[in-house]
């Protein structure tokens, strides 16, 4: 995917600001209202995102190029690596503790938070896989968005870092349209 003179994200909220604040307070009330479903699906969409697409793929029987989606799923990685290298948002469970909140960890990530790269991924095959199967559009969404979301029930990220994340795919999703059209 052709990156260049493309501006991805503004910077997050600082972690001592009123944004900051609220999510973690949204985060905590999600934390407590957490069933045994949630946990299972936090569990279930931790892996490599791709696999959950795998198995979509598989059960409708489509026919896709994998070596093209995993080459632009390593492009998107790539740019939220990036991203995150340049922002450097600690994780909510980071910095929850020092403003007063408690959050549930529910599976551990290494690396910053913002953007949130199993949304852009989700995000960006959903897009790719509905334009060629556009009657699998639903399916894709649904399932981008569950991906998205169990970050948010698993207190790895931050509401504003799946926004980010879902823009960015967006953008490049845009861009190599743009791209595959000339």
């Amino acid at each position: 995917i052709r990156t260049e003179g493309l501006s991805f994200l503004m910077s997050p909220p600082e972690d001592t600001s009123d944004k900051t604040s609220i999510e973690l307070e949204l985060l905590e009330n999600v934390g407590r209202r957490l069933k045994e479903e949630d946990i299972d699906s936090i569990r279930k969409y931790d892996k490599n995102v791709l696999d959950e697409y795998y198995h979509i793929i598989e059960q409708f029987s489509l026919r896709v190029d994998m070596d093209e989606i995993n080459d632009l799923v390593q492009d998107v990685r790539m740019i939220c690596v990036s991203e995150k290298n340049k922002h450097q948002r600690k994780r909510p469970i980071e910095i929850a503790k020092r403003q007063g909140f408690e959050l549930k960890e529910s599976v551990k990530s290494v690396s910053s938070s913002y953007p949130s790269s199993h949304a852009a991924e989700s995000m960006f095959i959903s897009l790719y896989l509905a334009e060629q199967f556009p009657l699998y559009k639903e399916v894709f969404m649904e399932t981008a968005n569950k991906i998205a979301n169990s970050r948010l029930l698993s207190s790895n990220n931050y509401p504003t870092d799946n926004l980010a994340g879902q823009t960015i795919a967006h953008v490049l999703f845009n861009r190599y349209k743009e791209d595959k059209e000339k």
